[in-house]
């Protein structure tokens, strides 16, 4: 009676062969699932990444185009403050020229009429 026992308990022990093809189909399965999982993550995290990335180069070129413009307005003033300075200079020198071409003007009308000069 003790070897139907002994015969049962051997087949018990002994793998199946549809065991060993469930186990593998569970492998198969679960390491397909966490590829999928960790693709579709990172494709996750890099959209966010680039959307960041998009917003702050963004930002950068409008700071930039903000400095661009500040300086130019600095330069604006700077020049428009040299050119004042610029055309009372031209504004004074062209008087003195004026003022001394009529007075080589009066000169010589004299030396031509005959005045004397003084």
């Amino acid at each position: 009676m003790n070897e139907p026992e002994n015969n049962t308990s051997q087949q018990q022990k002994k793998p199946k062969r549809s065991d060993f093809w469930h186990q593998m189909g569970a492998i198969v399965l679960g390491t397909t699932i966490s590829l999928i999982v960790t693709i579709a993550a990172a494709q996750i995290l890099e959209r966010h990444q680039r959307a960041k990335d998009r917003r702050l180069s963004a930002l950068m070129v409008m700071s930039n185009i903000e400095s661009t413009a500040l300086n130019l307005e600095d330069g604006y003033a700077y020049v428009e403050e040299d050119w004042t300075a610029f055309s009372k200079e031209m504004d004074d020198a062209r008087d003195e020229i004026l003022y001394h071409r009529a007075g080589t003007v009066r000169v010589y009308q004299d030396a031509r009429e005959g005045n004397q000069i003084g």
